[in-house]
């Protein structure tokens, strides 16, 4: 029997005996000798949330959230997410994993998530990260402001298709409200002047502005 399946057995005979804080000791010792083993990883975790002790459960929920993430273990990840939260602010890549699995069952919290991800991206500097999340956020509640964002950080980014396609979509709200499009569809075929939706709305907003 290898130690680590020793100090689980060990571990189950003082929970057994109601000794849940040595038993503790023991998964903890047994995580410090396999850190990748998830189930001693969970076991631990479930203690350290019974104990309020915080900084082990903050470090062992964040390792199961992205074990099970990376498995796509929706329903396990989303209930150890609930649990890292109660214990500390999750990082910007744990948010938005976590919108991921969420959008499809419920949209309010997916996008609260994925604007949370959006600013941590965006104060530690991860643009192209922060470009990401702008796509799945103007796909969930297209919006001026946010096209303008994500046309901003792509032009910034050098990628001009999506910084073209970004400034089409404020164009076309602008027009649809009965507002000049015309800047916005100009700023898009300057940064991509071979997307044909763009070229049709630029030369009809010229047209409009007389400039045949």
């Amino acid at each position: 029997m290898s130690d680590v399946a020793k100090r689980l057995e060990k571990a189950d005979k003082y929970l057994q005996k109601g000794k849940i804080e040595d038993a503790l000791e023991e998964l903890l010792r047994a995580n410090h000798d396999d850190p990748s083993n998830e189930q001693v990883a969970q076991k631990a975790a479930d203690l350290c949330v019974s104990l309020n002790r915080n900084q082990d459960a903050t470090r062992l929920l964040a390792f199961l959230f992205d074990q099970q993430a990376g498995l796509g273990d929706m329903a396990k990840a989303n209930i150890t997410y609930k649990k890292l939260q109660r214990f500390t602010t999750p990082t910007p890549d744990q948010t938005y994993r976590w919108a991921q699995f969420t959008e499809k069952t419920n949209k309010k919290e997916a996008i609260e998530a994925y604007h949370s991800s959006l600013d941590g991206f965006m104060k530690a500097g991860r643009k192209p990260e922060a470009l990401a999340v702008l796509k799945k956020l103007v796909a969930l509640e297209p919006s001026s402001d946010l096209y303008q964002r994500q046309g901003a950080l792509a032009a910034e980014l050098n990628d001009g298709k999506t910084a073209a396609a970004a400034y089409f979509q404020v164009g076309k709200i602008e027009v649809e409200n009965q507002r000049d499009g015309f800047a916005w569809f100009q700023q898009a075929s300057a940064h991509d002047s071979s997307n044909s939706e763009v070229a049709v709305a630029y030369a009809w907003s010229l047209l409009h502005h007389n400039d045949p």
